[in-house]
């Protein structure tokens, strides 16, 4: 990739030749021609002229195509790739080729049942005329290299230590002697009214409890405590 000469001028009269990988956290993507040299030593089950690079691509996923599976990870990265060189793919008088690693890209256009994402994708690969092939991981490793670009978050301290719902949301119910517990905040504020919940009782189906601390008011028939009329508490 480093060597003499780096890149060549693109030669539309020439049919052009992509590269994509994609790793956990970024997309490669090289795009070639036909050259004097083969610098990349690219092996697939055809015969290949010798190919030399135009343009390199690479870039990182956004925290969300990071938990895209591999299939959609290695898809995407040949929609940014004929994506960011769609001025020299789309209008190719020959279909030119996409080689990656990923064998079970090679059956996209098979039935099968996509999800939105993808769906939109498989409609913008219509607008390109290209073939698809597979070549071996070992010999991939130009793309693979820029799929990791160096100093990139490569997300390995992504989901440590992660709360959902934070503590202050949940109601604490499972020990109702603590000062805390639900039940200890309607006690609490049944005897704030006191006066009122002595006059329900000659009125609703309700009992005073007494314990040594203070008494709590419960309903009769569901077996649960009284409510005050606390708009706050409510």
């Amino acid at each position: 990739m480093c060597d003499k000469p780096i890149l060549r001028q693109p030669d539309f009269m020439k049919p052009f030749y992509v590269l994509t990988d994609t790793s956990a956290y970024g997309v490669g993507a090289i795009l070639l021609q036909e050259g004097e040299t083969d610098i990349l030593h690219i092996e697939t089950p055809h015969k290949k002229p010798k190919l030399h690079p135009v343009a390199y691509y690479s870039a990182t996923f956004t925290e969300t195509e990071c938990n895209y599976d591999i299939y959609d990870r290695e898809l995407l990265a040949i929609m940014k790739a004929i994506t960011h060189w769609r001025p020299y793919l789309i209008w190719t008088e020959e279909p030119f080729m996409i080689y990656t690693d990923h064998a079970n890209l090679l059956y996209w256009k098979s039935p099968r049942k996509l999800n939105r994402r993808t769906a939109h994708w498989h409609s913008e690969l219509q607008d390109y005329d290209f073939v698809l092939e597979h070549v071996p991981g070992k010999t991939h490793t130009a793309a693979d290299a820029l799929s990791r670009p160096t100093g990139s978050d490569e997300g390995k301290d992504n989901n440590q230590q992660i709360t959902i719902l934070p503590e202050a949301t949940f109601i604490q119910v499972a020990d109702a002697d603590s000062d805390n517990s639900l039940e200890s905040m309607i006690t609490d504020c049944q005897n704030q009214y006191t006066t009122t919940m002595r006059e329900w009782e000659d009125t609703y189906p309700i009992k005073s409890i007494e314990t040594l601390s203070h008494p709590f008011w419960k309903d009769t028939n569901k077996q649960c405590l009284v409510i005050p009329p606390n708009d706050s508490l409510k």
